[in-house]
């Protein structure tokens, strides 16, 4: 089994967690069915901190917004497993709306969004409560104090249980402390946990997670690379981690269950 971390104010987790975004069509298209195995495959293991994000997923054809798709297949899954609600601790994210190729993407963090993506999330996970709800992007215009007052109104509402804050400076986590006290910090992989050490640790977040740290700090440097592919998927192109044009990944196969 997998040993468990307390992070910050008791929020209690497996030291490795999943993370959505392997399975989805940003690192190259994966079967429903081999992804849900996947899932399943970490849950046996005792993995129980599971992270996903509203834009993960291939969109439905002729919908607008947000995919959800990674969301309703964690959601299908969580709901064949007969696991407790306590069992699992759930990170979700919202902020990205879409993208373009040419501007890159579209970012909103108004309280009526805030709380309209909320709803969807927990609608598409099947639960009444998200453990951890990240802000994914900042949107640049907007007083970081708005979106995260309005995280705050979650938490109260107990919709939310904690909360987080992706890609910021040091002061919009100050800014966003004086809000809502002791807020999670996600850093992108590519800064590397020295980064993460000398810049992060001091400031008041009550515990710092690193965003996909095996692709991005690993990237290009697999003595034995299985595959390459080319970082056309938006999400990538417009990730500060993705700054060569190839990154190295290895296949997802179906994994076996015993």
């Amino acid at each position: 089994m997998i040993p468990t971390i307390t992070l910050g104010d008791n929020l209690t987790v497996s030291k490795l967690g999943f993370g959505g975004m392997a399975v989805t069509d940003t690192y190259g298209s994966t079967p429903d069915e081999v992804a849900k195995q996947a899932i399943h495959t970490a849950l046996d293991a005792g993995i129980t901190f599971i992270d996903t994000a509203d834009v993960y997923g291939e969109p439905r054809p002729n919908t607008t917004g947000p995919a959800g798709t990674n969301e309703e297949l964690i959601g299908e899954v969580l709901a064949t497993t007969g696991l407790k609600c306590d069992e699992i601790q759930l990170a979700t994210k919202f902020g990205i709306v879409g993208f373009d190729l040419e501007n890159g993407m579209s970012v909103r963090g108004d309280r009526e969004y805030v709380r309209e993506a909320c709803h969807n999330s927990l609608r598409r996970l099947g639960v009444d409560h998200i453990d951890l709800y990240y802000m994914h992007r900042r949107e640049l215009t907007r007083p970081i104090e708005e979106t995260v007052t309005a995280m705050a109104e979650l938490v109260a509402e107990g919709k939310v249980r904690h909360i987080g804050l992706s890609e910021v400076t040091a002061d919009e986590l100050r800014a966003a402390h004086r809000i809502h006290p002791s807020p999670r910090y996600k850093a992108n992989g590519a800064s590397g946990p020295a980064t993460l050490n000398t810049t992060w640790c001091p400031l008041p977040a009550n515990s710092v997670s690193a965003s996909s740290p095996t692709p991005h700090w690993g990237a290009d440097s697999s003595p034995e690379p299985s595959k390459k592919i080319v970082c056309n998927h938006p999400f990538l192109r417009h990730s500060p981690a993705t700054t060569s044009t190839t990154m190295t990944t290895r296949p997802l196969s179906p994994p076996s269950r015993t």
